[in-house]
């Protein structure tokens, strides 16, 4: 055999042979079963098709889903590591990577849909802001330190120049809006659409259009991503790949036909009406992104987060090895 020959079969074999691994069969352990949970609220909303239609991903899987009602459930779900993949806001799993590691960031699944609506005609971009009462109800989460940034940006003092309430959780905050006790506040959807469905508010501020003009980007700051537990991505590679199409065209789905999705919600444990859902949909900002795109996002975003206050990262911005990337 000849060295040209020789060549010729080399090359065939490094190209073969890794084509041959990702398409190998593997093998499951009895009963394998993987526990996926979405948050209640727009972040979980996007898994829907997968929650109602429970694809198949192979002989020997089986797949459960959850609703975690609030984030503080899902975390502590988290660090006890019974949850095998989730869906969360973004800024946890990097308190997960401080504070009880064991996950990666397969993908970002959706982008900021935070909203300042307001009864008030007088208010109509930030500066209008200043000296107003301006209610939030989510102290320490993302709405309020969004809002502190974006602020700061405009050289405005949260603190000092405005006054920021947190009287009401978000449920009763949009009652009190609503009912005229609260004229101007910060809200994710869908209780944007709930409260100027039945009100006279209106929104004033798109957070994510703020974001954009502030940092001269065309891309708006992640809000949720999709974590996969260490040992399930070491050892299964292929179905997680496999699970990250489905959860992907779910969310084009979602985003697609927010009439026919908006139907599924109230039936798979998520607390939204369909109606609401339905209009709220196309300001969720429903978005699939993963591999080095979704790390270089979120990585600036921990850095923000961290300039504002390093404990909502866990105290330092994550290294590459949160994230998976896709070989």
């Amino acid at each position: 055999m000849n060295k040209n020959t020789m060549n010729l079969i080399w090359l065939v074999l490094m190209i073969i042979t890794p084509l041959a691994a990702r398409g190998a069969r593997e093998e499951y352990p009895e009963n394998f079963t993987v526990h996926v949970t979405a948050l209640n609220g727009p972040t979980g909303i996007g898994m829907i098709y997968l929650f109602e239609e429970k694809p198949d991903f192979g002989e020997g899987i089986s797949v459960e889903y959850s609703v975690a009602m609030a984030p503080k459930n899902l975390m502590g779900d988290l660090a006890k590591k019974s949850i095998d993949m989730a869906v969360l806001p973004a800024n946890m799993p990097a308190l997960l990577y401080a504070k009880a590691p064991g996950y990666k960031v397969a993908a970002v699944t959706g982008m900021g849909n935070l909203y300042i609506v307001s009864r008030d005609p007088s208010i109509g971009k930030p500066a209008d802001l200043v000296g107003t009462t301006l209610f939030n109800g989510a102290k320490g989460a993302t709405p309020d330190f969004m809002t502190r940034y974006l602020l700061a940006g405009e050289g405005i003092e949260a603190d000092k120049d405005l006054y920021m309430d947190f009287s009401y959780g978000l449920p009763d905050l949009a009652k009190a809006l609503i009912g005229g006790l609260a004229d101007t506040a910060v809200f994710p959807e869908p209780y944007v659409t709930m409260i100027t469905d039945k009100s006279d508010a209106r929104i004033v501020i798109d957070l994510q259009q703020w974001w954009m003009e502030q940092k001269g980007t065309d891309e708006s700051y992640p809000l949720s991503v999709f974590v996969v537990k260490e040992d399930i991505l070491e050892n299964y590679p292929r179905f997680v790949e496999r699970f990250l199409k489905v959860y992907a065209d779910s969310i084009s789905r979602v985003r697609d036909n927010p009439a026919e999705a908006s139907l599924l919600v109230p039936g798979n444990g998520f607390t939204m009406a369909a109606d609401i859902t339905e209009k709220a949909i196309p300001r969720l900002n429903l978005k699939y992104t993963d591999g080095a795109a979704a790390r270089d996002m979120l990585t600036d975003y921990y850095g923000v987060l961290y300039e504002m206050d390093p404990s909502t990262v866990g105290g330092a911005v994550p290294g590459d090895d949160l994230y998976y990337i896709e070989k």
